[in-house]
C-alpha cells in the first residue's frame, strides 16, 4: 500500500490541529489554520498544491521557510529535507 493512502485510510479516527493566527505580517488576525492527518485542508492549500494539484496532501506541512522535497525516497515515500 503506498504511503498516500495509508495516510487516507487513517483520516476519519486521526485528531486534527485548529491554529488561531494570533499575529502575522502575511495573514490577517484571527484566521483559523487546520492541519489534519494529509496535511493543510480547509481555506488554505499548500504551495505544492497551488503549482500541482493532487500532490500537496502529502502529510507534511511547513511554516516558515520552505523545505525541499524529492520524490521517490529508498522506499517509494517523499523525502523532506529542511535548508540549512
Amino acid at each position: 500500500m503506498d504511503y498516500k493512502k495509508k495516510l487516507e485510510m487513517l483520516l476519519p479516527n486521526s485528531p486534527y490541529l485548529k491554529l488561531e493566527v494570533m499575529s502575522s505580517a502575511s495573514l490577517p488576525k484571527g484566521q483559523i489554520i487546520s492541519i489534519n492527518t494529509l496535511g493543510l485542508f480547509g481555506n488554505f492549500l499548500s504551495e505544492r498544491e497551488k503549482e500541482s494539484p493532487g500532490t500537496g496532501q502529502d502529510g507534511f506541512t511547513y511554516f516558515g521557510s520552505m523545505a525541499h522535497v524529492q520524490d521517490g525516497g529508498v522506499d517509494g515515500n517523499p523525502v523532506h529535507q529542511a535548508y540549512r
